[in-house]
């Protein structure tokens, strides 16, 4: 089914279905509401996060950031009497 017309919402709700099937096939699929002229259009899904694997954020007791919060003390917020 080759679509290049714009359809009312209210044509196209029974033939939703090969609507659909013609959107996802790569034909133009333009509906109409109030006027106003949709595209039902194939969607994508964006790419997963990587999941890191366990260590890739580890510290190893060489690392210098360990070696400088070893030796680090934080100061005093309030002074005590």
């Amino acid at each position: 089914m080759s679509i290049t017309a714009a359809i009312p919402i209210h044509l196209a709700r029974p033939q939703l279905g090969s609507l659909a099937d013609s959107a996802l096939a790569g034909n133009p699929v333009f509906l109409i509401r109030n006027g106003r002229k949709l595209a039902l259009v194939p969607a994508s899904e964006p790419d997963p996060i990587p999941i890191m694997p366990v260590g890739t954020y580890a510290v190893t007791a060489n690392d210098p950031l360990a070696v400088a919060m070893k030796s680090y003390t934080p100061p005093a917020l309030y002074e005590l009497p």
